[in-house]
């Protein structure tokens, strides 16, 4: 049975199942190694050593070889070991997935624990990777608990729980242990599940701490950070007061108040938080204020996506949720002309998939009427959205559609700037093919005098906390092309909210500090009104989270500007403040002038005059 092939249903796969069987015996990360028995309460195994069946994925036979080998574990003698020749399209399709579980009910605690080890990779450090995942056996695959591990050479456990949440066990459940991140060997020797009922707290189960390197206080990364942010996003603001007469006024109180960031600091908005006149809620009311005092940026979550935009009542709720934005002197994003996947797309579209000329009409008509209708009251469109999984209507009209289609929307909108947004960067490991894929289509929009004008890169989160010097050379890999990097969709969904709070804070100062980056934008702040609730920087009491408080401390904080002081001899007042919109008091006296000001990207000097 040594080194024999695995197929994807034959006996050899049952073989390995039965010899995988063994009595559960815990082990410490040691290899042969007892540890002590975690003392778990009474508890039901769903899923023990070798399930009933666990099958590499289809798609994966042609990029991953599975085989039975010998192995001297801990506590176990043969193991699979995925050998991983070709990276994939995504993570998902190289992965082993077991047969149906048995019933999960809402509230019960569920305990996922793997023996792991890598025997080398083109990953970071030749690290492996391994994602565990919980998750609905169909469409949609809501998923349980979903996590993503380094591996080493040595065995590793890795434990992991979760809640179940309400409906999730309807469509039935599987696990599956993710291995397409990039080429590499892994072996998995055991593969556990237990199910406890809603009297036990996740707290009293094992849990593989979660954390990401950079995370310590005095990591170099954060240091440098902290001196690119002072270089690249301050300037000197020299206030010189003065008489009518052009004489120097000493001694005269000035103060600088900033007003707002010139980097954009945003977030999406649900448009049903905007209803007209007496239909609004306390809750609408706190959600405007909120964002009025949190974010200079905005972007509608649905509404002005294609189907919904079709919808008459939808438009009018967007168009009403927009001019409150540009009332209270908030920029919008245009989010998005195209999502180019059948299931992102009007239904009635794909009775076109037969007569190109018919749908190209139709999707240039479409970016007529948005980009018409909104021209001016954007700053910006996210042009073509996620291409890298959502390209159904490039495989009809070509890839050289979306060339035309930054073509048109800059016709209808001449002042908007141009993105292309992708999905999974840069929450993807550093060496992702997202990234060349991403690379390789804004250079070949460019080379098509495509008017694109920056980079939309979305960071959903989850459990794949990229390194702070991971995303600093993600974003590097983009400097040739000359155009800005906006983070367009920014979420971080870990359970542990601590965690989530210096995750954000490390997220937020790698980033602004990158000269590459123009804005983040967050997808939610509010828990009742997210798409992930527990991303959300206020709870649904509006109590705010740690996250939140990050928030706050960061963007109205320590990046903020306000200074006061008095005029020199020579009638100066010198300070530097972060880029941005200010206004400027002067007092001498019984004299005072207000005046409003931007200080952009390199000093400047303002002339008060006092009559």
């Amino acid at each position: 049975m040594v080194h024999s092939r695995i197929t994807l249903a034959g006996i050899g796969l049952r073989l390995l199942l039965t010899a995988l069987s063994a009595v559960y015996v815990p082990m410490n990360l040691a290899v042969g190694e007892p540890a002590a028995a975690p003392s778990l309460p009474h508890n039901q195994i769903l899923l023990k050593s070798g399930p009933e069946s666990f099958r590499l994925v289809e798609q994966a036979a042609h990029q991953a070889d599975a085989r039975i080998v010998p192995v001297q574990g801990p506590g176990f003698d043969l193991a699979w070991r995925v050998d991983v020749q070709r990276q994939p399209l995504a993570e998902f399709q190289v992965q082993l997935v077991s047969a149906a579980l048995g019933k999960l009910y809402p509230g019960d605690s569920v305990l996922l624990s793997v023996w792991a080890r890598a025997l080398g990779s083109s990953g970071p450090d030749h690290r492996g990777s391994i994602g565990l995942i919980l998750e609905q056996s169909a469409d949609p695959y809501e998923k349980a608990l979903a996590r993503r591990f380094d591996l080493d050479s040595a065995w590793q456990r890795l434990d992991v729980t979760a809640k179940i949440t309400p409906g999730f066990g309807r469509i039935g459940a599987h696990v599956a242990l993710r291995l397409g991140y990039f080429p590499q060997t892994v072996e998995i020797g055991r593969v556990e599940l237990r199910r406890f009922d809603s009297s036990v707290s996740l707290a009293s189960l094992p849990q593989t701490p979660l954390t990401y390197p950079g995370r310590q206080s005095d990591a170099a990364w954060r240091r440098q950070a902290d001196q690119r942010i002072e270089l690249l996003r301050k300037a000197l603001l020299t206030v010189r007061v003065t008489d009518t007469a052009g004489r120097p006024i000493s001694g005269a109180a000035v103060q600088v108040h900033m007003l707002r960031h010139s980097f954009a600091f945003g977030c999406a908005y649900s448009d049903s938080r905007f209803p007209a006149g007496a239909a609004q809620s306390a809750d609408d009311r706190a959600y405007q204020q909120h964002f009025a005092q949190l974010f200079n940026t905005g972007v509608d979550e649905r509404a002005m996506k294609w189907p919904e935009w079709q919808d008459r009542t939808t438009r009018h709720a967007a168009m009403r949720a927009l001019q409150w934005m540009r009332d209270h002197g908030i920029d919008v994003r245009g989010h998005c002309l195209l999502w180019p996947g059948w299931r992102h797309l009007p239904p009635e579209l794909r009775i076109l998939a037969d007569d190109p000329p018919a749908l190209e009409h139709r999707i240039e008509d479409h970016i007529h009427d948005i980009t018409g209708a909104l021209a001016g009251k954007v700053i910006e469109w996210d042009v073509v959205n996620e291409p890298y999984l959502n390209n159904d209507l490039m495989h009809i009209l070509g890839y050289g559609a979306m060339a035309n289609w930054f073509k048109l929307a800059r016709q209808a909108d001449p002042s908007a700037r141009l993105y292309l947004n992708e999905a999974d960067v840069p929450n993807s490991p550093p060496r992702d093919r997202r990234y060349d894929a991403l690379y390789s289509r804004v250079q070949a929009l460019q080379k098509e005098a495509a008017p694109i004008g920056g980079i939309g890169m979305q960071g959903h989160f989850d459990d794949n906390l990229v390194a702070p010097v991971d995303l600093l050379a993600i974003y590097d890999r983009f400097v040739t092309l000359g155009i800005p990097i906006r983070i367009t969709e920014l979420d971080i969904d870990v359970a542990d909210e601590q965690l989530q709070a210096d995750y954000f804070r490390d997220f937020l100062t790698a980033s602004f500090s990158d000269p590459e980056i123009n804005g983040i934008v967050l997808w939610g702040f509010w828990a009742a009104q997210d798409w992930r609730p527990g991303t959300a920087l206020y709870r649904k009491d509006w109590s705010i989270k740690p996250n939140g408080q990050i928030w706050k401390d960061l963007v109205l904080g320590k990046w903020w500007t306000n200074a006061n002081g008095v005029s020199a001899a020579d009638g100066t007042y010198s300070t530097r403040g972060f880029l941005g919109d200010y206004q400027v008091t002067v007092t001498a006296g019984r004299r005072c002038r207000t005046v409003e000001i931007t200080l952009p990207h390199g000093d400047r000097t303002v002339n008060v005059s006092l009559k």
